[in-house]
């Protein structure tokens, strides 16, 4: 199989290699850790562990640059098979106004530098009375994951009959389904 990229990704190996977990200077309350990040909600750490499950590579609150705005995505998620990344944005307090309105920044940001839904990025949402079961973000994370994969794996010829090989990032490990299944009690 050959991997290629069927479109332009915006964010790739390149930038992660330039980003830097934690930049995000706005302080962080709260006692919630994750392999050394300081999380900044239940929710954001559920997401630091479903991922850690998944064996995948990110940083948390990186500096990110849209036409000289820098914004902190609380994840990006790097694929080395693709050398592509995707933003998980983890919108914790929807229905709060303030908080609405900079969400709503931040994706229009994005979406106005080329950044596409689904794609480029996902959105993972909640309010202060709701956090999502931690198998719907699995399954939310896994299908962008996929969709990635099988937009950027190809056959190097049409004579080849094997089925297309996408990744699945599925295997969780023991301990770490431990303290996944802890951390999503409420």
């Amino acid at each position: 199989y050959h991997i290629q990229l069927s479109a332009a990704y915006h964010l790739t190996k390149k930038d992660w290699d330039k980003m830097q977990s934690q930049s995000n200077p706005k302080k962080i309350y709260g006692d919630l850790w994750f392999e050394n990040p300081h999380m900044r909600s239940r929710f954001e750490l559920n997401t630091a562990i479903t991922l850690r499950s998944l064996d995948l590579e990110f940083k948390y609150e990186p500096a990110v640059y849209f036409d000289g705005k820098c914004k902190f995505p609380d994840f990006v998620v790097y694929l080395p098979e693709f050398e592509v990344c995707f933003i998980i944005e983890c919108m914790g307090k929807i229905g709060d106004k303030g908080y609405d309105n900079d969400a709503i920044d931040k994706i229009q940001l994005f979406t106005e530098n080329g950044l596409i839904p689904y794609r480029d990025f996902l959105v993972l949402g909640g309010t202060n009375n709701f956090i999502p079961t931690k198998d719907w973000v699995t399954s939310a994370i896994i299908s962008m994951v996929n969709s990635i994969a099988a937009e950027c794996v190809f056959p190097i010829t049409q004579s080849i009959k094997e089925p297309e090989q996408i990744v699945f990032y599925n295997n969780i490990p023991a301990d770490l389904a431990a303290l996944l299944e802890k951390e999503w009690e409420y």
